[in-house]
């Protein structure tokens, strides 16, 4: 009998779980609608989920909820923002208590699920803009980590064959 085949399986099943990564939202009751539709059919579509991400451009901390400024970009298999796509709008996501802005800061991608809330208009620049309002709470929004928090961390597996020198 030979008991050396189930260990290849399982490190296999581990390293394929060490690279899932990302909120994996559940998308069942998710309206296939973009920002500019959202903006559209904004009375038919209120308190509809979404499900969107993109790239975080700017933060306010108000009384007693948070508000981010996105970018939305297309999202890629595993949910997460594609920001080499075009952009399909911007969004206002509002998310009850404080973010803190070091850590939610422009640039940082996040994902999220929430429901429609109605149309806000705004500025980007000095031209006017209609922003679709998401409501989302915390178990909603995913930040993905960040290119410094990523490098050089976390579990990695090398196979090779060779020399290695150094000084």
């Amino acid at each position: 009998m030979n008991t050396c085949r189930w260990p290849v399986p399982l490190l296999m099943m581990l390293v394929a779980a060490g690279c899932a990564s990302g909120p994996r939202f559940d998308t069942s009751a998710v309206v296939p609608a973009g920002p500019t539709r959202a903006v559209e059919q904004a009375g038919a579509l209120r308190g509809r989920a979404v499900l969107w991400g993109g790239s975080i451009v700017a933060i306010e901390n108000l009384r007693d909820h948070t508000r981010l400024q996105v970018l939305v970009y297309p999202l890629k298999r595993n949910q997460r923002p594609d920001p080499e796509a075009e952009a399909l709008g911007r969004a206002l996501v509002e998310v009850p208590g404080f973010l803190e802005p070091e850590t939610w800061a422009p640039g940082r991608l996040v994902t999220f699920v929430g429901r429609l809330d109605g149309v806000r208009t705004g500025r980007v620049g000095e031209a006017a803009y209609r922003y679709p309002v998401v409501r989302v709470d915390r178990r909603g929004l995913y930040l993905w980590p960040s290119a410094e928090e990523t490098s050089g961390s976390g579990f990695s597996i090398g196979v090779g064959v060779g020399v290695i020198l150094g000084n």
